[in-house]
């Protein structure tokens, strides 16, 4: 006879626990979701946890603000249980960063609410549960056989095995990079690739990233603090993100990441983008002194200062200098404002940001009502509809100058929210396929590099002027 653990079948009704402080959020989902799923609420992490250690839950869905403690501290903390439920964050509009934070916190999913549908929901919340059942079945299935044939501590448990998962789990993207790259190639596109320092200095990793770059890429830095040595900060969310080390770790780590590029190129890399968008002051005098001629870090219209990161939300996509003596140029992901309110994003806004505005939280009731949120130019978390519609928008504001980004590990199912699936995978290359085409076939654009774009636009500036203007 064997003993399966637990396996949500068709006689079962999932439990789903759904965590949000306002109430007609709360009851709203509830009485869309209650036909499928035994349904219980909480308006905040205490009153959650309390119920998460008295029962077992198989899926808990939690706003990513909540009062006191974060959506995402939760999901730590439920993941530590000894039956942790599958765990789906949602948050007021999407980004990319979040979610990949989300996912390294034990997060099966991730939602904006934004754009949410309940069908949507619906499918991911089924997608979830089936793909724990096949894990449980796995996992008793391996345990029924280690128990018959004494395999057990072969797989994966030696020091030596773990180190070899660890390094596939760092050079999986990149060989996924390598693979999918021809969906560029067909374009004549030759991305500009900031690598992190494991990237930099795992062999086949590297390996990859030079070829990459004998077709014309571009290769920078990626800033990680929590990859770059020396790694002595505490890893929680403000230490996350590098403008928030202090001036001395900050440039330390990136001399030491800036070295292993250096040493994988053969050459100084220019081009400089910081992990999370952690940009600050300090990070600008260290780029200044370690002679970086462009910078990627602004991320236009989004705030990250409720995981302790900056605040872009007044910052444009339109490319700018900064810096002292030797000006920097920053070339800011593409993002703007969409929804049907999008045509009076700078008023709205200024209102947002009032106290008035902060205490209706305006930003998310427009955001849940697809009036108004940002959205940034990426196959990851946009339609290609949404990607065409965001470039006219931009376009007709007199943008001139479009960054399209992409995170590697994307391009390997399982990795993001973006792929969890091969089919999702094909879909995302084809996003990013027909966007290329529309760009260039509809609107007339032209594919470049950051080095180019720097030595058009510097060329603009007025003779003698030690801070262009673009």
């Amino acid at each position: 006879m064997c003993n399966l653990p637990r396996v949500i079948g068709q006689d079962m009704t999932p439990t789903l626990l759904i965590v949000d402080d306002e109430k007609t959020t709360r009851e709203g989902l509830r009485a869309a979701l209650e036909d499928r799923y035994d349904v219980y609420l909480a308006e905040d992490a205490r009153s959650a946890m309390e119920l998460l250690e008295k029962e077992h839950f198989d899926v808990l869905l939690t706003d990513f603000r909540l009062p006191s403690e974060d959506g995402m501290k939760l999901i730590a903390r439920a993941k530590s249980l000894s039956k942790p439920p599958i765990c789906i964050l949602m948050t007021a509009y999407g980004s990319e960063e979040l979610a990949v934070e989300a996912m390294k916190r034990g997060a099966d999913d991730y939602i904006a609410k934004g754009r949410l549908q309940i069908d949507e929901l619906e499918m991911r919340i089924a997608r979830a549960l089936r793909q724990q059942n096949l894990e449980v079945e796995n996992v008793a299935l391996r345990q029924q056989l280690d128990a018959k044939f004494g395999m057990e501590g072969v797989v994966g448990e030696s020091a030596a095995m773990r180190e070899v998962f660890e390094v596939v789990q760092q050079v999986a993207p990149t060989r996924a990079l390598e693979a999918r790259f021809e969906v560029f190639r067909r374009h004549g596109v030759r991305p500009a690739l900031v690598v992190d320092y494991p990237v930099a200095t795992r062999e086949e990793s590297a390996g990859i990233i030079r070829r990459l770059a004998a077709e014309g890429c571009e290769v920078g830095v990626h800033l990680h603090p929590w990859s770059a040595p020396p790694v002595v900060e505490p890893k929680d969310d403000w230490h996350s993100f590098s403008g928030n080390l202090g001036p001395d770790l900050e440039r330390i780590k990136l001399a030491a990441l800036t070295e292993a590029v250096t040493r994988l190129l053969g050459r100084p890399p220019s081009l400089f983008k910081a992990g999370r968008y952690g940009l600050s002051p300090d990070t600008v005098a260290a780029l200044g002194a370690l002679g970086f001629a462009i910078d990627l870090s602004i991320c236009p219209g989004y705030d990250y200062t409720a995981m302790g990161g900056p605040d872009f939300s007044r910052f444009t996509a339109r490319p700018g200098w900064f810096g002292g003596s030797r000006p920097i140029l920053s070339l800011p992901t593409t993002a703007g404002h969409v929804g049907w309110l999008s045509g009076r994003a700078a008023t709205l806004g200024r209102l947002a940001r009032s106290a008035a505005g902060r205490a209706l939280r305006f930003e998310r009731l427009a955001a849940r009502a697809n009036a108004l949120y940002p959205l940034r130019l990426s196959p990851e978390g946009a339609t290609l509809a949404e990607m065409r519609d965001l470039t006219r928008r931009l376009l007709g504001r007199g943008l001139r100058v479009f960054t399209l980004t992409l995170h590697s590990p994307t391009l390997a199912p399982g990795n993001t929210p973006y792929t969890r699936t091969e089919a999702d995978l094909v879909a995302l290359l084809e996003r990013i396929d027909r966007y290329l085409a529309f760009f260039r076939d509809e609107l007339g654009g032209q594919f470049t590099t950051p080095s180019a774009l720097h030595a058009r636009l510097s060329a603009l500036r007025p003779p003698g002027s030690a801070r262009p203007d673009a």
